[in-house]
């Protein structure tokens, strides 16, 4: 069978639909991470500072305190993660 490039990125596209419908939350969250990381990979030390300030300009310190294992580092993270989502929870 031979389609033409059109007909075959329509195909790609109503696979790729199709398959995110029917994934979990869990599958999709796994895809997400694997592709992510992969990207993050190829990513020199400047490009992933850029992308977490990108994300939010704090938490490039928050995480990298945490990754150094340094005191009372793993607490600000939680309480980072604690006042984002208590702001989302205000902003609905």
């Amino acid at each position: 069978m031979t389609l033409t490039a059109e007909q075959t990125q329509s195909l790609s596209e109503e696979f790729v639909d199709h398959k995110i419908e029917e994934m979990s939350y869990e599958e999709m969250a796994d895809w997400i991470r694997v592709v992510y990381m992969a990207e993050m990979q190829k990513a020199t030390d400047e490009e992933i500072k850029d992308e977490i300030d990108r994300y939010d300009e704090n938490l490039y310190d928050i995480l990298v305190s945490c990754v150094k294992d340094e005191e009372g580092s793993w607490e600000v993270f939680e309480e980072y993660k604690h006042d984002l989502h208590a702001n989302d929870w205000i902003d609905s």
